[in-house]
């Protein structure tokens, strides 16, 4: 038999954090540019010496387009650091075949969302390797969509009941398989970066009920 879900419903854990995501693409931008700046400044002072070859210079400028990006990043991840934030309540183990009730508070700026959805999402996660590289390949195998909205009072507050099918499969993890499934609360901001955030939730086995228990051995 499964065990039951856990009682009570309670604020879910987001998966990422803004902040955390925008220190990593600044250090990963000053690393990749810093090093990247080195090759730069030798080639140019060869160009300027009348030495320079154009095949490095081609070489270069892939690495030159991601550093690029990289930038591009930083200001993006910046500017949602001030994007509004969601808050989902929910029981956070829910077996499947069962309604379950789903509460969302966003925070800040919320009038600048012209769009409010969430959507149920269960994706599988399978890691082998290639060589000596180990590879992650992810597919998602079910998407619904609970909540569409414009309405900026459904925006900012609400509550929905859902329910995960019994047909597919219960939350899993393994050496080298997963599922994973996960709320995706996302906001769209004319003009601006858009919001996204994923709350994990546990889906359990279907519960066996006094009329579907298996019957004891004699």
């Amino acid at each position: 038999m499964s065990p039951p879900p856990t009682a009570g419903p309670r604020p879910l854990k987001s998966r990422g954090s803004p902040l955390a995501t925008f220190v990593f693409t600044v250090i990963f931008t000053a690393i990749w540019n810093g090093i990247l700046s080195v090759f730069v400044y030798h080639l140019g002072r060869d160009w300027r010496r009348g030495r320079g070859s154009v095949f490095p210079g081609l070489c270069l400028i892939p690495f030159i387009l991601i550093g690029i990006g990289a930038l591009v990043a930083v200001v993006v991840t910046f500017l949602k650091l001030f994007n509004p934030r969601a808050q989902l309540v929910c029981n956070p183990s829910v077996p499947l075949g069962e309604m379950a009730d789903l509460g969302w508070i966003t925070s800040g700026r919320t009038s600048r969302m012209t769009t409010f959805r969430i959507t149920l999402q269960g994706r599988e996660e399978a890691t082998y390797r290639r060589g000596t590289d180990t590879t992650t390949d992810t597919s998602i195998f079910f998407k619904q969509v609970l909540l569409e909205s414009q309405n900026p009072a459904e925006i900012e507050r609400g509550r929905i009941r859902f329910s995960v099918p019994e047909t597919t499969m219960h939350s899993f993890t393994s050496s080298n398989n997963k599922v994973v499934w996960f709320f995706a609360v996302d906001g769209e901001i004319p003009h601006w970066p858009d919001m996204h955030e994923e709350f994990t939730l546990e889906v359990l086995p279907v519960r066996m009920g006094p009329a579907t228990a298996q019957p004891e051995g004699r």
